[in-house]
């Protein structure tokens, strides 16, 4: 963890690295439109699925297709954006 010195002491700043596993050949889950209607449905918004996991944009404001990532910190969902700049990698 890193340490960012304030005036009255400093500030932990928690660094994550993910790697990616594997880009399976098939990735898209869903359209961003059905992945937030499940989402809003089941109230699942809430569970870190509010962003795509890679940009942290907000879905509401993507459009295209949802894709599954494998990492090492488990399955993530990525925008087609950044799903083509992982596989140019």
């Amino acid at each position: 963890m890193k340490t960012k010195p304030t005036n009255k002491g400093w500030d932990e700043i928690k660094t994550t690295h993910i790697e990616i596993v594997r880009i399976p050949n098939k990735s898209t889950l869903t359209s961003v439109e059905m992945w937030l209607d499940f989402n809003k449905k089941h109230q699942n918004i809430g569970r870190n699925r509010k962003t795509c996991n890679c940009c942290k944009k907000s879905w509401s404001n993507l459009e295209g297709m949802v894709n599954l990532v494998f990492t090492n910190k488990g399955n993530k969902s990525v925008c087609d954006d950044c799903l083509r700049k992982l596989r140019a990698l």
